[in-house]
């Protein structure tokens, strides 16, 4: 099972298989008194998961504890203040509402302090935006709040609730910390959740004529596609230092933006500064968008001064694999042939000069996602049929990304994504030549 799809009752669960294991923490729970009981027993679930002894140190769980609820009663109190001459019910509910949210924002707090000491709150909130942010932790924290504080009717048995609720905390926490990937936002403003990666073509290996595993491996060639950066958009930058980190992390041969990639002539400094910092650890080819238009031939340039390739003037080749930015008639040279192109339009044009694969942006996947059906993202599709994840029309595949980042930084249920692709050479088999081949049985039917 996925991380991000793991429910609180599914966190719970997880938690009770672990006090089944480890009866000594049920026991210990019994003991806790106040903050200050609650973090020491934090620690030892903390070591009881990793296997290792945790240094208790000295963490300030008490004052952690004091601020943290107060700033939580602080919310409930404005909202029900505010709210009350709605009526005295519906100001109730509010009011737990507001006290849940400013939980949800530090419900790491205690165990990234007992990680990271006093940089515990930075490490708690990096952590709390890798979860989805505020909305998409309420999720599971109002559910396991609920079990901690009414479970007792239930079972009767108030301390291991509160001992299956904290360490419910804890296993989430643990898979965060250590997870490259993050939980789906569900309600996004302003590029606060961090950008998630489309993986495409995880085989690397190719076996050879005669099935032998053993056979040299291909040359494969990894495409990370990211369009619609927006720069100069409310939460560009901060979407353009994650860019940096995944491709500092993933290293990818090449970076590949597809276009949108200022709203404003006052970014064309700023692109070809991100340029330059991403060009120092992969090849980086760009195309324009509609919204580049605004600025003519200034964003080609800024791309060229940044150490960019405009691929409109030329393709890129690397390891047996043509990346063109507009399309262009079949070569005779055995290579794989990829479009990085901005509208997802271009498929009809690439599939009629039989290309291998067309990576495409510009619809950010209608940035709401009500309902997945038949490949398709609703109610976008309604506007636009290419508003999906993946096309296929006979030789060809087309991935279309999400986007980076939005000039209306508003999204609710749909992530922004970049692509990773790993390709092989037209020498070798190509790596995702089976996934290519299931998509196509899938769509031919």
């Amino acid at each position: 099972m996925v991380d991000e799809a793991i429910s609180a009752a599914g966190w719970l669960r997880r938690a009770d298989a672990w006090l089944v294991r480890h009866p000594d923490l049920e026991h210990a729970a019994r003991g806790v008194r106040g903050f200050g009981g609650g973090g020491t027993w934090m620690i030892a679930a903390m070591a009881t998961i990793r296997g290792r002894p945790i240094p208790a140190g000295t963490a300030p769980f008490v004052r952690l504890g004091v601020t943290k609820y107060a700033k939580c009663a602080a919310a409930a109190f404005g909202a029900f203040t505010a709210t009350v001459p709605w009526g005295v019910a519906s100001a109730l509910v509010l009011a737990v509402l507001a006290f849940y949210a400013a939980e949800a924002r530090s419900v790491f707090v205690f165990p990234a302090t007992i990680d990271f000491g006093r940089r515990g709150r930075k490490a708690a909130a990096a952590l709390h935006r890798r979860a989805g942010g505020t909305i998409t932790v309420m999720t599971r924290v109002l559910p396991i709040a609920a079990f901690m504080v009414f479970g007792w009717i239930a079972n009767a048995r108030p301390r291991r609730n509160f001992a299956l609720g904290c360490l419910a905390i804890v296993l989430w926490y643990e898979s965060l910390r250590h997870r490259e990937a993050s939980t789906p936002c569900v309600v996004e403003l302003g590029a606060t959740a961090p950008l998630t990666i489309r993986r495409i073509g995880a085989s690397h290996g190719a076996a050879g004529a005669n099935g032998d595993a053993t056979a040299v491996e291909p040359t494969v060639t990894r495409v990370l596609y990211a369009s619609d950066l927006h720069l100069g958009a409310w939460g560009s930058e901060r979407a353009m230092r994650d860019l940096l980190r995944i491709t500092i992390r993933e290293r990818p041969d090449v970076v590949l933006l597809g276009g949108d990639l200022v709203d404003a002539r006052r970014a064309l400094p700023e692109l070809s500064a991100w340029i330059r910092r991403l060009a120092r650890f992969a090849v980086v080819g760009a195309v324009p968008g509609n919204h580049d238009s605004r600025v003519a031939g200034r964003v080609e340039a800024a791309v060229v001064a940044g150490g960019g390739h405009w691929l409109l003037d030329r393709p890129l080749r690397l390891a047996g694999l043509r990346i063109d930015g507009a399309p262009t008639p079949p070569s005779t040279r055995a290579e794989r042939r990829l479009l990085c192109a901005h509208h997802p339009a271009r498929f009809t044009t690439a599939v009629a000069s039989n290309y291998d694969f067309v990576l495409a942006g510009h619809l950010h996947g209608g940035q709401a996602i009500v309902a997945d059906v038949g490949g398709r993202h609703y109610p976008g599709a309604l506007l636009s049929r290419w508003t999906g994840p993946t096309f296929v029309a006979a030789n060809t595949t087309m991935w279309v990304s999400r986007g980076v980042a939005d000039t209306l930084p508003i999204r609710f249920r749909c992530p922004r994504e970049v692509l990773l692709v790993t390709v092989s050479g037209a020498e070798s088999s190509h790596c995702i030549t089976a996934a290519t081949t299931a998509l196509h049985a899938a769509f031919a039917r």
